[in-house]
């Protein structure tokens, strides 16, 4: 099933100041198609437009041209950050807690997703001593709890260390195969192609085809019509 679609996506960004600005191309003409079942990953360089094209998909930034259609209930899916919000003085335990009150969040998935993420034993931990790997294992719990079709990971693989991919990728599998749709980006051609089943890139605003990733994942093949630069 499709559950979103962009055709011949562009945006632009106005840059400099004023009296002496210019805009700047961010995405060009980008085809992209996520069905459920697709783990897909983007791979691009800082200020490539990645975050750009994540918030499209979440309809958080409009675009400047182009056809973006969403298959009912999979509009406005949230951006998972690096880190949840917290203050100061919370433990795991207490972010958790605070995040099963939200009506989107299923506490039984967040619990299966904390178990799953190997955080049961930090449960009792000061937020603040997490590490980076650590906080986005703890945002991407608390993701992977909500009952959207779109899960979206910004920056997402990164974060993750190398001995936690394969746990993580279990789980992103696992979430896709309930129905649903994964996309995530990252800088680290290898960290991405750890987690996703498809890797595209993104350069001079467009994205280039599929990339395969090392291991052979049944997930489904996502969709990049957009004229291919040559791959940086």
């Amino acid at each position: 099933m499709l559950l979103f679609a962009a055709s011949h996506l562009a945006k632009r960004y106005a840059a400099g100041v004023p009296g002496c600005s210019a805009a700047v191309r961010v995405l060009a003409h980008v085809d992209l198609q996520l069905t459920d079942g697709s783990v897909v990953g983007v791979v691009g360089d800082r200020a490539s437009g990645k975050t750009t094209l994540v918030r499209c998909v979440a309809g958080l930034a409009r675009a400047d041209a182009g056809a973006l259609r969403w298959a009912p209930g999979a509009e406005r899916a949230r951006v998972v950050s690096l880190a949840p919000a917290a203050l100061p003085f919370e433990t795991v335990r207490d972010v958790l807690s605070r995040a099963s009150a939200d009506p989107l969040v299923h506490p039984e998935r967040l619990a299966a997703a904390v178990d799953a993420l190997g955080l049961a034993g930090l449960l009792s931990q000061s937020q603040t001593m997490l590490t980076t790997d650590e906080r986005a294992r703890l945002a991407l719990a608390i993701g992977l709890a909500t009952g959207h079709p779109l899960l979206l990971l910004d920056g997402t693989a990164d974060a993750i260390a190398a001995r936690e991919r394969a746990a993580v990728r279990a789980c992103l599998l696992r979430h896709a195969g309930s129905g649903a749709a994964v996309l995530l980006t990252g800088r680290d051609p290898a960290a991405v192609s750890a987690l996703a089943g498809t890797v595209l890139r993104l350069a001079d605003g467009k994205l280039t085809s599929p990339e395969p990733a090392p291991q052979a994942w049944p997930a489904r093949v996502a969709e990049a019509r957009s004229a291919p630069p040559a791959v940086r």
